[in-house]
């Protein structure tokens, strides 16, 4: 009984701290690519860009695209939210 739990012991210590590999299932490889996916949307501001951009884009009856005003004007106000 005593050479057992000295043996076990003894393997308890040699894989201590060491990483054991588990599979990855396809539900944590979702969760961790939506939370990377996540984490850049918010470092990089993407969604105040993305928000901004939706609020200057003209309504399609009111698009003028032979002057290009559109385009300016998103430049302007992009330019403003910057600062």
């Amino acid at each position: 009984m005593i050479l057992k739990t000295v043996k076990y012991h003894e393997e308890f210590e040699k894989s201590k701290g060491h990483r054991i590999q588990v599979a990855d299932d396809p539900e944590l490889t979702r969760h961790l690519q939506n939370t990377k996916i996540q984490s850049q949307v918010a470092y990089h501001g993407e969604q105040n860009k993305k928000k901004l951009q939706d609020e200057i884009r003209p309504q399609p009856e009111q698009q003028n695209i032979s002057n290009g005003e559109g385009f300016f004007l998103f430049l302007i106000l992009f330019a403003e939210n910057e600062i």
